[in-house]
């Protein structure tokens, strides 16, 4: 026997087998779905390929710094180290000034030490309490 007429052989027999087990509607269902799967399949690769840059944005997880940064509470302690700077400045302004230039920057200190309290407020609340009891 030569090797094509043992591969159409062979052939024949699967074929013969598989035939009596499935009924010529299930080969043709099956059949269907295999187009609809090869379909599905091209079309997941196809967004795979498409999504790869607009993912490399997402893969990435933001660090700690990055958190840190866009808090709320982070940006409430960077403008409290800010008026703690501004009110340094003044008071060495205050030091060095005379007379009624002194009065001005009292009035700013006020402003200052008020918005300071507010922020302390804010970044931790239990310091209030303390103070009051």
């Amino acid at each position: 026997m030569k090797k094509s007429e043992a591969e159409n052989y062979i052939k024949e027999i699967i074929i013969s087998e598989l035939s009596q087990v499935a009924s010529p509607e299930d080969i043709a269902n099956q059949s269907a779905l295999n187009k609809e799967l090869e379909k599905t399949k091209k079309l997941a690769s196809d967004l795979l390929e498409n999504d790869e840059d607009d993912d490399a944005t997402f893969d990435v997880e933001p660090t700690a710094k990055d958190i840190k940064a866009n808090s709320s509470f982070a940006q409430l302690q960077s403008k409290y180290g800010e008026i703690i700077k501004q009110m340094k400045s003044v008071v060495n302004n205050y030091k060095s000034a005379e007379g009624s230039e002194k009065q001005q920057y009292v009035d700013e200190l006020k402003n200052l030490t008020q918005l300071k309290k507010e922020i302390e407020s804010l970044i931790n609340p239990s310091m209030e309490d303390e103070e009051e009891n």
